[in-house]
């Protein structure tokens, strides 16, 4: 075999080979960012009928959202987990190929077990209940 088609065989490999390897180098498996994985603390709800505001400070309860590399979520209230929701990507309708938390009880424990997140990077998140004229919830990355 001649030794140039012998090299141009082996650096095609070569490329092939690590084009096909590196699909998996920025994806981990993960939903959840290296960026979005924490705590973060709820500051203000907005929604509901009459577009209702309730700030963090107006009420006698904290709310904090952690999120896990495991691509789970647990929501806190007065640091008591309340809530366990798995992060996935939505498959239907109005939540289709967006980030979605989904309540791993099926809603045995009240409340809205769907939520569309909404996180672009920095220091802000956002959860949208599921539902026509519901909330949605702002939330702080807990320092």
């Amino acid at each position: 075999m001649n030794p140039l088609h012998t090299a141009r065989l082996l650096f095609i490999s070569i490329v092939t080979f690590l084009f096909v390897s590196s699909c998996g180098l920025f994806d981990d498996g993960f939903l959840v960012s290296k960026e979005m994985a924490g705590d973060w603390e709820w500051q203000r709800s907005t929604g509901g009928f009459g577009g209702l505001t309730i700030h963090a400070d107006s009420v006698d309860y904290s709310i904090t959202v952690r999120f896990q590399r495991n691509n789970r979520a647990l929501w806190h209230k007065k640091d008591e987990p309340i809530k366990e929701y798995r992060v996935e990507i939505g498959e239907e309708g109005w939540n289709s190929g967006e980030i979605i938390i989904r309540a791993v009880d099926n809603g045995k424990s009240g409340g809205i077990n769907l939520k569309l997140v909404h996180y672009s990077g920095g220091d802000e998140l956002t959860l949208s209940d599921s539902c026509f004229d519901c909330f949605i919830h702002y939330f702080q990355r807990r320092e």
